[in-house]
């Protein structure tokens, strides 16, 4: 039962979509719907389609270990740190799949 909790929680929370303030950029969650060799365009839960950039200083990081942009699929539900530069969104940090492991206890 908790476990269906969490992974219910964690779809909400995947397909809310909102952006949030996170110090010098955003925080975006959203869904993949293509993946090019330098950039993601991703869709958020209200529709809004975005077109990311990314170079060899992003991060993508898949159910918390480090991945390749070639590991993005169309479909990916996805949380993107975005800074602006200049009129383009580029993105520093990919985050997607889930982790399927519980954090262990903490022992005091």
């Amino acid at each position: 039962m908790k476990r269906m909790f969490a992974q219910t929680a964690a779809l909400v929370v995947a397909l809310s979509g909102l952006a949030l303030a996170h110090g010098a950029g955003e925080h975006v969650k959203c869904t993949v719907t293509a993946v090019t060799a330098a950039s993601i365009t991703v869709q958020t839960a209200d529709k809004e389609t975005k077109t990311l950039s990314f170079d060899s200083d992003t991060k993508f990081i898949k159910s918390g270990k480090p991945a390749k942009a070639a590991d993005l699929k169309v479909g990916d539900r996805v949380v993107v740190d975005i800074h602006e530069i200049g009129d383009m969104l580029h993105a520093t940090v990919v985050r997607f799949g889930v982790t399927t492991q519980a954090a262990p206890p903490h022992s005091h």
